[in-house]
């Protein structure tokens, strides 16, 4: 692996090409301010930044197969997920910002590279616009199948702060801008 791309461990039974376990490169971290963003204490951090390599086209999957343990429950907890995916949606800016940092930093502006990155992103994001639809029968089997735990007090705070901010956004919430 190298410090410029996101690595990941492929797994048998998800989505081909799919970030749940990743290496973030510190360089990203460094640039980016971040490991884990403040908005996505619970869910969605791998999302992140799989989005954010997606912008890049700086995704390697590493030479070492990852199985799920049979055993394993998963994601525990998972509740209010139209909630999570909507404010996903919406930190979009975020991400594109956080891509385009990267990318100034690990390419010369006027490379190839560089401008094969930027079309990189744009094709991501008319993808993740396409695609953005909120599934209410998926969402609802998940946290069924997931949310078998009251809701800590953290959870609870982190979620006020998400409805507040999408209350800001008002009709914008959730949607994606190709600007």
């Amino acid at each position: 692996m190298n410090e410029t791309s996101l690595g990941y461990f492929p797994e048998e039974d998800h989505s081909r090409g799919a970030v749940t376990r990743y290496v973030l490169p510190r360089l990203w971290a460094e640039t980016a301010g971040y490991v884990v963003s403040e908005w996505f204490p619970y869910w969605f951090v791998d999302t992140w930044w799989d989005h954010i390599a997606a912008m890049i086209g700086n995704k390697i999957a590493l030479p070492v197969a990852m199985r799920q343990n049979p055993n394993a429950l998963g994601t525990t907890g998972m509740r209010d997920l139209e909630l999570w995916t909507r404010l996903f949606h919406a930190l979009e800016p975020e991400r594109v910002a956080a891509a385009q940092n990267i990318r100034d930093r690990i390419y010369p502006q006027d490379s190839p590279a560089f401008k094969a990155s930027l079309r990189q992103q744009e094709h991501w994001r008319r993808i993740v616009a396409e695609h953005s639809a909120i599934d209410p029968d998926l969402i609802s089997r998940i946290e069924g199948e997931k949310a078998h735990t009251p809701p800590s007090e953290r959870y609870l705070h982190a979620k006020r702060l998400a409805e507040a901010y999408l209350e800001r956004l008002g009709g914008n919430a959730g949607s994606v801008n190709l600007r």
